[in-house]
């Protein structure tokens, strides 16, 4: 892509969102903190999206993922006393030896 273009599409970008994305120093740009958030919310919606097809094409193999979460015996006690265990989905406790 052109330099031209991209410079405009950039601004046309931050027109439609309404913020500078990034300060003009003579021929280069530095980010702003608008950018700088934008970046980061971006690469955190795309590994998201990723874990989500991932998951999606999973279950459609019908494949469960296990996850284990290990406790030492004094938790594993209260959790058992409490009534932790109104939620839809099964929770069940197992204690290792």
């Amino acid at each position: 892509m052109a330099q031209p273009s991209l410079s405009r599409q950039i601004r046309q970008f931050e027109d439609e969102i309404g913020v500078e994305l990034f300060h003009r120093v003579g021929r280069g740009m530095r980010l702003t903190e608008a950018e700088r958030f934008l970046l980061e919310q971006s690469l955190q919606m795309t590994q998201r999206l990723e874990e989500t097809i991932e998951a999606t094409r999973r279950i459609g193999r019908k494949e469960k993922r296990w996850f284990g979460i290990g406790f030492v015996p004094s938790v594993l006690h209260l959790l058992r006393s409490r009534d932790h265990c109104r939620a839809k989905k099964t929770i069940r406790l197992y204690q290792s030896q």
